[in-house]
């Protein structure tokens, strides 16, 4: 799953920079329904990812309702940190 291997690369990552500051770029392009919710709240909790690149072929519908779970509010469906959009 998507969200497995992404906390695993991180994980693997941060051990080889032990002691550096290092942030992480993801880059998303889901498919035409959108991020797996798994894979929304990965993106949020994996602290090291400081920003979010989303490829998006479906801009009016998935692209809105993945950016509101990224950016918007801590709850108890998606918690961490919330990306700022710019």
């Amino acid at each position: 799953k998507a969200e497995d291997v992404l906390r695993g690369q991180v994980r693997r990552e941060q051990e080889r920079n032990a002691g550096s500051a290092v942030t992480y770029v993801a880059v998303v392009d889901p498919a035409r329904e959108g991020l797996h919710p798994d894979v929304l709240k990965c993106l949020r909790s994996t602290r090291a990812i400081g920003t979010v690149v989303y490829v998006s072929c479906n801009p009016h519908a998935s692209l809105p309702r993945d950016v509101a779970a990224l950016c918007g509010p801590t709850s108890k469906k998606v918690g961490g940190k919330p990306f700022v959009l710019e």
